[in-house]
């Protein structure tokens, strides 16, 4: 069972605790079992992976305590046909209702 980011994943996890002690609200960057650092802002620790690391995975996490669920769907993954059918059903569905309520006069 080969996961994206499943080794960044679990070096997070087994360093949790000292990162919450130590950064909490701040960002880390993993790669593999590193902690190559923590940062003040995301757009920094992403800024830093890609320069030290190029255009390869690794994790950008905030540190927190208690952890809130993101899903989303990149539009790059929607045009490489990563995602299919209902996804893309549904974005349309909301993109449509956007449009619709924006064309509607105000009461």
């Amino acid at each position: 069972m080969d996961k994206a980011l499943e080794t960044e994943l679990r070096t997070y996890e087994q360093h949790r605790e000292h990162l919450l002690g130590t950064a909490e609200g701040k960002f880390v960057l993993i790669r593999n079992k590193e902690i190559v650092g923590v940062y003040d802002s995301k757009m920094d620790a992403i800024a830093q992976g890609y320069q030290k690391f190029g255009n390869v995975p690794f994790l950008v996490k905030q540190i927190v305590r208690i952890e809130t669920p993101q899903n989303f769907i990149s539009t790059e993954i929607i045009e490489l046909g990563l995602v299919t059918g209902p996804f893309i059903a549904f974005g349309r569905l909301l993109a449509a209702l956007d449009l619709e309520n924006a064309s509607q006069p105000a009461d």
